[in-house]
Formats: structure tokens, C-alpha cells, sequence
């Protein structure tokens, strides 16, 4: 319903209101699915080894381990750990750890082989490591989070990381969610963080803003008296920025 002299009434607002999230919605239901059609949903447990390829795993930790555990159940033959943090000739649940570029591993057995990479952290960035070995001349690499989706019952959920096949009834709830996002930059990253987790392929992920994350002085200052309450205190960083924007707080829990 318009206003009077042919100015918008509130109705007028609210319609233009909904009709735009009606069309970021289906927008959002459009990219939703071309991600999700992207997902690894593998044909065997298998699929991720070419024909007559030899298994390295790199990494000798926890994760490494685990890899190491199902493909033994599989009866999958695995030559060794790749691993520049320890030693060359370490033994590691009866298998070898080899420096990635160990000369014992010539030039074409790189090439021949498929390296899973086993790491699953916050604290390790996983594309410099993929980039070293692809310089080491290793021919196939396989995320974990790739090869997660072939033993996904095996491996067990990991903190997000869990079976593709969880997103099949979240379309809807995914396209909501999309429609919620005012600004491209945040639906670029909303949708870089979905297809990530349904492929593994960490080149989808921007690189992380540095800076003010929660206190940019671009945006309004909060009312006084400010009151903060701090869940999940790391060093103090939080509160050291709080510091550096607003001075004194009134309180701090």
C-alpha cells in the first residue's frame, strides 16, 4: 500500500523487504547447489588411487597414524611416512619416516606415487606443504580432508569435518543462511567456506584479513558504558584491542 501523493508506505517497504530476500534466497538456493554438486562422494573406497600407484603418507603423527590404521584394514600396503620434522630411518608404528625429499625416493617413483597428507589442525598451514611436495616432484596429493570422505566412519567426525553426505537435507537451511549475508564479500567467503568443506580444496579459500577483526574503527563505536564479556580468551589479544580502540571498559568478564 502506497502513502499518500504517491510516496511508499511502510507496507511498500516491507514487500521490497521480502522480495529481496525471496531473490537472495533463490540466488543463494542456485550457488548452493552448484557447490554441493561438487562434493567428493566417492564411487569406492579406493577411487582416490590411480592405477598402479604406490601410498606414502605424509605426516607421522596422530592423523598419520589413523590414515595408516585404515588403509592397513583395507589391506592397502603403505611405503612410508614423509615427514621433515623427524628424523630419515625413524620408525613409526613399524613404519619408515623419510624426508619428503629423501634421495632414497628417485624421480619417478615421486611421480607414481599418491601422498595423503595427513594433517588436521589449526595450527598447520596445509597449501605450503602441498607446494613442497609438488616442487619435491610428487605427482598425486591427496588432502585428508579429500580422503576423509572415503572412510568417513573409520576416521570419525573431526571437530566441522564429517561426511559430505550430512549437507544432503541442508540445501534449504544453506540457502537461508546465504540470504542472511547484506555484503559480496561475505558471501563470497560464506560460500569459499562451504565448497572447502565438501571438497578439500584449499586454493577456494581467500586469504585471511589482517588488522582489527573485532573492534574496526570503520564502524560505529559501541554506546557507553561498555560492558565485555570474553569467551574464549587466547592471550589476551581481545582484550589488548579493546584497550587500543576504547581505552577503559566499565566491565570485563
Amino acid at each position: 500500500v502506497s502513502g499518500q501523493g504517491g510516496v511508499p508506505g511502510k507496507h511498500d517497504h516491507r514487500a521490497a523487504s521480502r522480495m529481496t530476500i525471496h531473490g537472495s534466497e533463490r540466488q543463494g538456493m542456485d550457488s548452493i547447489r552448484k557447490i554441493l554438486a561438487k562434493r567428493t562422494l566417492p564411487e569406492s573406497p579406493v577411487a582416490f588411487l590411480k592405477s598402479g600407484e604406490k601410498v606414502m603418507i605424509y605426516g607421522a603423527g596422530n592423523c598419520g597414524k589413523d590414515v595408516l590404521a585404515v588403509l592397513t584394514d583395507r589391506g592397502i600396503p603403505v611405503t612410508c611416512f614423509l615427514d621433515g620434522r623427524i628424523p630419515s630411518g625413524t620408525s613409526v608404528n613399524g613404519l619408515t619416516v623419510l624426508h619428503p625429499d629423501d634421495k632414497s625416493i628417485g624421480p619417478e617413483q615421486r611421480k607414481n606415487s599418491c601422498v595423503i597428507s595427513a594433517i588436521f589442525n589449526a595450527y598447520t598451514d596445509i597449501p605450503p606443504i602441498i607446494d613442497d611436495l609438488e616442487k619435491f616432484g610428487y605427482g598425486h596429493i591427496v588432502t585428508f580432508i579429500d580422503f576423509f570422505q572415503y572412510y568417513p566412519k573409520e576416521l570419525g567426525d573431526r571437530f566441522w569435518l564429517t561426511s559430505t553426505t550430512y549437507y544432503d537435507s541442508l540445501e534449504p537451511l544453506l540457502s537461508e543462511c546465504f540470504a542472511l549475508w547484506s555484503d559480496p564479500a561475505s558471501r563470497d567467503l560464506y560460500k569459499a567456506i562451504l565448497e572447502f568443506r565438501c571438497t578439500g580444496d584449499y586454493l577456494v579459500l581467500p586469504k585471511p584479513e589482517t588488522g582489527k577483526a573485532y573492534f574496526d574503527t570503520d564502524l560505529p563505536p559501541w554506546n557507553e558504558p561498555r560492558r565485555f564479556i570474553d569467551c574464549g580468551s587466547f592471550d589476551g589479544d581481545t582484550l589488548m584491542a579493546l584497550k587500543e580502540v576504547y581505552g577503559k571498559a566499565e566491565a570485563i568478564a
